[in-house]
């Protein structure tokens, strides 16, 4: 019974570390914890190598507040700035940490990501924060053929074979084993580190004369630091040991694994995570992948049409304006500045058309991009004061777009 308590004390704790890491919030050279899981690090890594292995240059980071989430972040930020990534720039259109956990709250805190040009998401959450986060996302049609979202480990969970039902086939997810058979073979691990640890150290002629004991006493005097705790971590940490499966174990100076695996799931048509390639130190290997809507190939990785504000000035006969009720020809009706206005007004919207209308069509139509028109309110080009200053903020796109 005893062995039985002991090892579901140890799942416990190693469920919390590889997930949710809420017991160091930070990695430091000085640590004191050798991690035989796959870090947080490691998932961000991997993550970005998917990005970069289909050209995704822009993307958005979701977060919930489960322990962890600020080292994820700020492992995504760190990855950015390697040498490795110098070449292949990466841009964060959005970072969402949700604070609301029911999916009205967490809709409503997403909003802003629906409307901006994001279209590939990673995902840092809890499987049923998870759940929720998705179902929100469906409903502001972040789920689409157009998207592709790429779940940590502690999204994926343990089961396989059931994934929450609002989780969009095509659904990409980095996966270590974090079952309790897993944790058996963490704790042979575990004894083999600590073995060749100790053979280091007894190899070691320097320590010949040094006495591991800690000053502890059953009466509670002594110091209750190990002052040679220290030294025996730094052999710890130097082991480099062959195992049965998987890479051989070796550290960084923080304490993580130096040489992991991590799976790549891809969530196939029938629900079901399907491996589709493995990420190491090395680099990635992946197969073929069932892309969000069935497609053959992935998603761009940015939005199919950009939306331009263009601002304007009449001037006749390039550009004019009129009501709708003298509505000529392909003039496009124009969004203008006040809406209590038009509430009063209804001749407020109104139809311009022009050459430059017509030159700003065909661009849209070759260039595919959508466009709103405002007019300048005060029909001038402004006031000379240093500098010219119009009546608007809005630089007009339209401009460029002549260029």
């Amino acid at each position: 019974m005893k062995s039985m308590h002991i090892a579901q004390i140890a799942h416990f704790f190693y469920q919390k570390s590889v997930d949710k890491k809420p017991f160091f919030k930070e990695r430091v050279a000085d640590s004191k914890i050798l991690q035989l899981a796959p870090s947080v690090e490691h998932q961000a890594e991997a993550m970005l190598s998917i990005l970069r292995r289909y050209s995704w240059h822009s993307f958005a980071v979701i977060t919930t507040q489960i322990g962890g989430h600020e080292d994820f972040v700020r492992a995504i930020r760190d990855l950015m700035q390697k040498t490795l990534y110098h070449e292949f720039k990466f841009t964060i259109v959005k970072i969402v940490t949700l604070k609301g956990i029911e999916r009205v709250e967490i809709r409503s805190e997403m909003e802003d990501l629906a409307e901006s040009e994001a279209r590939i998401i990673l995902l840092f959450s809890s499987r049923q924060e998870a759940f929720e986060i998705m179902a929100a996302a469906r409903d502001l049609g972040l789920t689409g053929k157009h998207y592709v979202w790429i779940a940590a480990q502690s999204v994926v969970g343990t089961q396989l074979d059931t994934p929450p039902g609002h989780f969009p086939p095509g659904m990409l997810g980095v996966y270590f084993n974090t079952t309790i058979n897993r944790l058996f073979d963490e704790l042979e691990r575990a004894v083999t580190v600590f073995a060749h640890g100790l053979e280091l150290f007894f190899n070691d002629h320097r320590n010949s004369n040094t006495n591991l004991l800690p000053n502890l006493t059953c009466n509670g005097t002594g110091q209750t630091r190990w002052n040679k705790g220290d030294l025996l971590f730094k052999y710890l940490r130097n082991v480099t040991a062959s195992v049965k499966q998987g890479p051989n174990i070796s550290f960084n100076m923080d304490g993580s694994l130096k040489y992991v695996d991590l799976q790549v799931l891809n969530l196939n048509n029938k629900g079901v995570w399907e491996k589709i390639g493995v990420w190491t130190d090395t680099g990635l290997d992946i197969k073929d992948i069932v892309w969000p809507g069935d497609s053959p190939v992935p998603p761009p990785g940015v939005p199919e049409k950009f939306n331009l504000k263009v601002t304007f000035m009449e001037e006749p006969p390039s550009l004019m304006s009129f009501p709708q009720t003298m509505k000529q020809g392909n003039a496009k009706p124009v969004a203008l500045i006040n809406h209590s206005i038009a509430l009063r007004n209804p001749n407020f919207y109104q139809c311009c058309s022009g050459f430059c209308i017509d030159l700003l069509q065909k661009f849209a139509h070759d260039l595919k991009f959508s466009y709103d028109l405002y007019r300048v309110e005060d029909g001038t080009w402004g006031v000379l004061s240093e500098a010219w200053a119009v009546s608007i903020q809005i630089i007009s796109p339209f401009c460029g777009v002549m260029e």
